[in-house]
Parts: C-alpha cells; structure tokens; sequence
C-alpha cells in the first residue's frame, strides 16, 4: 500500500473556544464541522478544522479528560 497522506490527527483540548479561534481567526483555517460527542466511554464535542483538501485537525473536548 502506498502511503499518500494523513486525513486527520486529534489532539485533546481543554479550551475548544480558543482553539477554533485560534485556527480559523488568527491562522485562517476552515471550520469543517462540530458536533457533540456522546459513546458508551465518553461524552464532549469534536470538531474538524480543514488545513487542506481532506486533511484535518481534529480537537476533542471531552469531560471527562484534562489536558494537562
């Protein structure tokens, strides 16, 4: 298999406000979705910021991790 990119890297964030900001005010990024996040493990919101075509940075705010 060749390898031809990454679709997306997820970082936990304790601050989703500041991090959307951040990339879509200050650096000019896309904000390509958001949606609340509900699993039998977790609860929070996720979104997808597109940097380019079909590559993302993904946060996750989850309630019940800190990022330290």
């Amino acid at each position: 298999m060749k390898f031809s990119g990454i679709h997306h890297i997820a970082l936990y964030t304790n601050d989703m406000k500041a991090q959307l900001e951040f990339f879509t005010q200050v650096l000019g990024f896309k904000l390509a979705t958001i949606f609340d996040l509900h699993t039998d493990t977790a609860s929070g919101v996720i979104c997808f910021i597109e940097v380019a075509e079909d590559c993302y940075i993904t946060f996750l705010n989850n309630a019940g991790v800190k990022v330290e």
